[in-house]
């Protein structure tokens, strides 16, 4: 399954692109998840495909469980500051294509052309294309949650307020 994420997916998605992938694999079905500014745009862009779902929004258990059942997560959003529908995506096992901006980059820094596949702000069909057919092609691999869970995280800014003054700089 390829999800894209409706919120995120913006009009550099041209239909082409992912038709192509829907063609190149019978078997795949691209699910879009969310709503929003975007939906009757995406919709127009799959044309009433046959393997094109919309799901709309959905409660996070929802949204889990359709990621732990994606190979694909692909978001096309190039000012999503931290991304965390890409760390829920990474987390479940989701290989991710996204545009290579915003802090998330900095999180699958090690996974750069293994699971994670970057697209430039103003890709194009054939960068999509062969995106995504690296990602559905690659095997899947979860990203730990633990580094990003609250205790850890708070445990790390407390790590950094402890550190004398000329240590941080």
């Amino acid at each position: 399954m390829l999800q894209l994420d409706a919120s995120a997916l913006a009009a550099c998605l041209d239909r082409e692109a992912l038709i192509d992938a829907l063609d190149a694999d019978a078997t795949l079905e691209a699910v879009i998840v969310g709503s929003g500014e975007c939906e009757t745009q995406l919709r127009l862009i799959a044309n009433g495909h046959p393997r094109v779902r919309f799901v709309g929004s959905m409660p996070a258990g929802e949204v889990m469980a359709i990621l732990a059942k994606t190979k694909v997560f692909f978001s096309g959003c190039d000012t999503e500051a931290f991304g965390i529908s890409l760390l829920e995506a990474a987390v479940s096992g989701c290989n991710l294509v996204t545009i290579g901006s915003g802090g998330f980059v900095e999180v699958v820094l090690d996974t750069i052309n293994k699971t994670t596949f970057l697209l430039s702000p103003n890709f194009t069909r054939e960068a999509c294309r062969v995106a995504l057919t690296s990602a559905l092609t690659a095997p899947n691999s979860a990203m730990a949650a633990a580094p990003f869970l609250p205790e850890s995280i708070a445990r790390q800014y407390l790590d950094v307020a402890r550190q004398p003054r000329e240590a941080r700089s």
